[in-house]
């Protein structure tokens, strides 16, 4: 399914009720093995998420990583 078909399915979810939704693709976004894989979260209307959103997300990640005082790499996956 395409980036714009799952905009679109986020859009009419539940009546249009969703508050967004996780997109898994293959793509430009690094993230996974061989940084060919993204992870992206669009907002209710199906629009990609702000900078606002992603930069709370990685401040949060960044926070329970040394909270929990994890040591090893950890791989943020991009949400755009």
């Amino acid at each position: 399914m395409s980036t714009p078909a799952v905009s679109a399915a986020i859009r009419r979810r539940e009546g249009g009720k969703a508050l967004g939704g996780i997109v898994l693709t293959a793509s430009h976004n690094p993230g996974g093995p061989g940084e060919d894989f993204g992870i992206k979260y669009n907002e209710a209307f199906g629009q990609p998420a702000g900078e606002d959103f992603t930069d709370a997300v990685r401040r949060r990640r960044e926070r329970e990583q040394r909270e929990r005082g994890i040591q090893k790499k950890v791989v943020f996956l991009c949400i755009v």
